[in-house]
């Protein structure tokens, strides 16, 4: 099973530094792996739909209306965090994404968006690559 602390490691043995065992441990590599990790990982799950992060949802829409244009705003979801909205479920529906919502004329709004998906159990080997290829390429620390 990987963790968070397995994909850590990994990238910080491809650019030659020491295993950590924790996120929180008093170490100069664990403090850049727990100031860093997620922002990376956010950074690749935002570039692609990768397979493993796709979610499906329908949003009712807010008591709060838009001011001019659109009918209805609709909050993103927040478990799991949306990153990234795909697609609405019609091809055909208008909509702009302001924010943490998502203002359209159609209610409920029923789309498929990008989790944040943070369980590396979940992750394909494939985007567990990306996530050590990314943490080598964003890593400035001089090990």
């Amino acid at each position: 099973m990987a963790s968070d602390v397995d994909i850590c490691n990994s990238a910080l043995n491809m650019i030659g530094a020491s295993n950590i065992i924790s996120l929180t441990e008093d170490s100069k590599a664990a403090r850049v792996c727990n100031q860093r990790y997620e922002f990376v990982r956010d950074a690749v799950f935002r570039a692609h739909p990768w397979n493993p992060l796709i979610r499906r949802i329908e949003l009712a829409a807010d008591e709060e209306t838009p001011a001019f244009e659109f009918e209805k705003f609709h909050t993103l979801p927040s478990d799991p965090y949306c990153l990234r909205v795909l697609r609405p479920e019609d091809p055909d529906t208008v909509f702009r994404v302001e924010g943490r919502k998502i203002a359209s004329s159609t209610t409920p709004f029923k789309m498929i968006y990008v989790a944040r998906i943070t369980d590396p159990n979940e992750y394909d080997t494939l985007l567990i690559r990306l996530l050590l290829r990314a943490w080598q390429l964003t890593s400035a620390m001089p090990w």
